[in-house]
């Protein structure tokens, strides 16, 4: 089961964040219910001309940062876990 929809007491979303393997930093993160839908988010981010990520792909990953419950406001942080990186989604959207 989907740690976001346990129950409605305790809704949470989950936190990415964007990895700048360049600049060793983590952009911070934005929020989704599940994994394929922060990958299609990375993927529209990857797919703006005006972005940096699209201009150079392999400099950035997607990672799994944490838990935003909405009902508390809470934020929750968990060991930092890979998604994709934006290479392999340029690939795959190509």
């Amino acid at each position: 089961m989907d740690i976001s929809t346990q129950n409605n007491k305790d809704r949470k979303l989950k936190a990415y964040s964007i990895r700048d393997i360049k600049a060793t930093i983590f952009i911070p993160p934005y929020y989704n219910p599940n994994d394929q839908v922060a990958i299609r988010t990375f993927s529209d981010i990857l797919q703006n001309p005006h972005a940096a990520i699209s201009k150079h792909p392999e400099d950035y990953q997607l990672h799994h940062v944490g838990f935003f419950n909405e009902e508390t406001g809470v934020l929750e942080g968990c060991p930092v876990s890979h998604v994709i990186d934006a290479s392999t989604l340029l690939n795959q959207l190509t």
